[in-house]
């Protein structure tokens, strides 16, 4: 223990005396003085340890970190392995399918250690408003907001959504209202709880209209300005008593109201 406090003492020690003589430096030549904190060790990162990310993601999950916390004209000027070229607010990089991030920087040992926890995800969201590009990206199942890039994806694990409108996505916005994202979960709660399958689903802005196509090619037209409990529930009598497959769509888009059209 004496031994260990010792050490932390002289390391301390050590820092003090390059930092006041980085300091003179600065003051007297400072393009000098930024040459020396480049070139010197002292600030150069030693060790940097990421936890709460799977091993097959940390090079990927590395990369945007360098990316969005690295001050650019600082480290245009020091380089990404000093430790001054590193930003410790990272609340730019929630919407990088990580949330609760938390970077800290350990001057004394010259380490930067990372935590986070990988967002859960509802589904993927394409934009047809960038017709040359996909424009696909995931979306947080928390608050609606625009992860990292997705494929496209319709059926499966995961909600595939097409939205039909001249907007494009961008990383970090919310895809829909708060209110309207409620909506959204709400609906695709109840059709999993229904065993229903969605193998086609478009949002048109205009409007707020969800048209969801399940397997059998039944369609389910929504929409998510208003809360869909009370359409839901006559949802589940309707399917409690005929089978989606000899229905051709369901019209749950006014409140209150619903029309069937039988095949």
């Amino acid at each position: 223990m004496e031994i260990h406090q010792n050490n932390l003492k002289k390391k301390r020690r050590r820092l003090k005396f390059e930092l006041y003589f980085i300091l003179v430096i600065f003051l007297c030549e400072p393009i000098l003085a930024l040459k020396t904190i480049k070139d010197s060790s002292i600030f150069q990162i030693k060790n940097l340890e990421i936890s709460g990310i799977d091993s097959s993601e940390k090079s990927i999950f590395i990369e945007n970190l360098k990316k969005h916390t690295t001050r650019p004209k600082v480290l245009a000027l020091l380089g990404e392995n000093n430790i001054l070229s590193w930003e410790s607010n990272v609340n730019s990089l929630k919407f990088l399918e990580f949330n609760n991030i938390n970077l800290k920087k350990d001057f004394l040992n010259m380490s930067i250690n990372v935590t986070a926890e990988k967002s859960k995800k509802i589904s993927s969201w394409c934009f047809l408003g960038d017709v040359s590009n996909k424009n696909c990206f995931w979306v947080s199942y928390d608050d609606g907001m625009l992860l990292g890039e997705a494929p496209q994806t319709f059926g499966g694990l995961y909600i595939g959504v097409i939205e039909n409108s001249s907007r494009i996505g961008s990383l970090g916005i919310k895809v829909l209202e708060d209110n309207q994202f409620l909506n959204f979960k709400k609906i695709f709660q109840e059709l999993n709880l229904a065993g229903i399958i969605a193998e086609k689903v478009e949002y048109k802005k205009i409007g707020d209209a969800l048209n969801i196509q399940d397997k059998n090619g039944t369609k389910l037209l929504f929409n998510l300005s208003f809360d869909p409990t009370l359409n839901l529930e006559a949802l589940k009598k309707i399917l409690q008593k005929s089978s989606s497959n000899t229905i051709e769509y369901i019209d749950l888009s006014v409140e209150g109201k619903i029309y069937v059209k039988p095949r």
